[in-house]
């Protein structure tokens, strides 16, 4: 995994994802892990810090804790496939147990936090973005905030906020536009930000 891309582990918005590996920290494959997250941008503590902290732990380490633990096989799947994939089907361990020694995970994380851990847009996603600029006829308007606004007020992608659409199809869709299948006269419409002639 050489060429781990240097900005894989950044969200939409370019801001380093934050991990932190539960237990084990002298063990050769958390060593490597560790590794891997850095040369793809991300962040790794020590410890758990803040709610946004995506907290690791070995497949085989099934050890109880409070909130969300996920599997260190998605560093590691993520750089092999070099794009963020699916953290929720990495989630590892989700029991709590009151009287668990507090030396056995870091500091705990309310579910609810999850939804705040930056989610790779899916292959749908990206084409119900495409669709409805295609459909509103608004390829000029992609620049501003107007539409994304809109967007989000319609609930076109459920729990994406319209400063993450447009970031997204700025930064990973638009330089890609031509694999969406779309017709050349709709790719132009995008790329010239004009729409089709009457």
């Amino acid at each position: 995994m050489d060429s781990v891309l240097p900005v894989l582990f950044l969200d939409d918005e370019g801001t380093p994802l934050e991990f932190a590996l539960r237990g084990y920290s002298s063990d050769s494959s958390y060593s490597s892990v560790s590794l891997l997250i850095k040369k793809g941008g991300g962040i790794l503590h020590v410890k758990r810090d803040g709610p946004h902290t995506i907290l690791l732990e070995k497949p085989e380490s099934r050890m109880f804790c409070e909130g969300e633990c996920f599997s260190i096989m998605y560093i590691t799947d993520c750089c092999e496939a070099n794009r963020l994939l699916d953290l929720n089907k990495y989630r590892d361990c989700k029991s709590d147990v009151e009287d668990a020694d507090e030396s056995l995970y870091l500091e705990p994380r309310p579910s609810k936090q999850l939804k705040n851990i930056p989610r790779p847009y899916s292959d749908n996603e990206k084409k119900l973005i495409i669709d409805w600029i295609m459909r509103n006829k608004c390829y000029s308007a992609v620049g501003g905030n107007s539409i994304w606004i809109q967007m989000e007020s319609e609930e076109v992608l459920e729990g994406r906020s319209w400063q993450s659409m447009k970031e997204h199809f700025r930064k990973q869709i638009m330089p890609s536009i031509k694999k969406f299948g779309l017709s050349e006269k709709h790719v132009k419409c995008f790329k010239q930000r004009t729409s089709l002639p009457k």
